[in-house]
């Protein structure tokens, strides 16, 4: 969701977007140093809590790079922005669809 997200928002407002993905913990803060090192983001967006501590390392490391963590928490960093979900939201919008059930007209078209 979060790629799809990205991906319009790059669309929407002519940006280049440049996706990396870890193919585990252990690449975390390699891949975050790599991409600040450079210097060419505007913003380096992490999606996960996982990724808190590697962002707030980096985020000290580079001040004058700009983060955003998705569902994750860095406290008292000027350049690190922690994007929170209520929990209780996307729980109630998953049952809200399970319990349409096969009844009404759009799951019926699908069935």
């Amino acid at each position: 969701m979060a790629y799809l997200g990205a991906s319009r928002a790059a669309g929407d407002f002519g940006l280049q977007l440049i996706e990396v993905q870890s193919t585990s913990e252990s690449d975390y803060l390699p891949n975050l140093h790599t991409l600040a090192r450079r210097g060419y983001c505007a913003v380096i967006v992490a999606v996960g809590f996982l990724m808190a501590d590697a962002v707030k390392k980096v985020a000290d490391e580079y001040p004058d790079q700009l983060f955003a963590i998705i569902d994750g928490y860095v406290p008292d960093k000027l350049n690190a922005l922690s994007v929170l979900f209520k929990e209780p939201g996307g729980s109630v919008l998953a049952g809200a669809l399970a319990g349409m059930g096969p009844t009404t007209r759009a799951a019926r078209r699908w069935a």
